[in-house]
């Protein structure tokens, strides 16, 4: 995957991003965007992204094809870290 850092991301906040899923394509929002702690020296700065999706289906943590204004598609893996009735939220790390 091409280098993608924090500023291509938060640029897009309350964006949906198109994301392919068994021939399917769900919208996810990009809610947050935001660096975090640690890295390689010399490496990218660390960030983490937050999507807001339908309540169904519920993604299980596994690599996704985001589509991204600029980029094209992004493999990015995801983690659901809460649901409610009216949707899931899922994190990306990038380290």
């Amino acid at each position: 995957m091409e280098t993608v850092s924090l500023s291509d991301f938060s640029e897009h906040l309350q964006h949906p991003f198109p994301v392919t899923v068994g021939g399917t394509t769900l919208n996810l929002v990009l809610t947050e965007a935001k660096p975090t702690i640690g890295g390689l020296p010399r490496g990218r700065e660390p960030f983490s992204l937050t999507f807001r999706g339908p309540a169904q289906p519920l993604l299980p943590q596994a690599m996704y094809d985001f589509q991204h204004p600029r980029h094209g598609v992004l493999a990015i893996f995801i983690v659901p870290i809460d649901a409610d009735a009216q949707g899931t939220t899922y994190e990306a790390v990038f380290s």
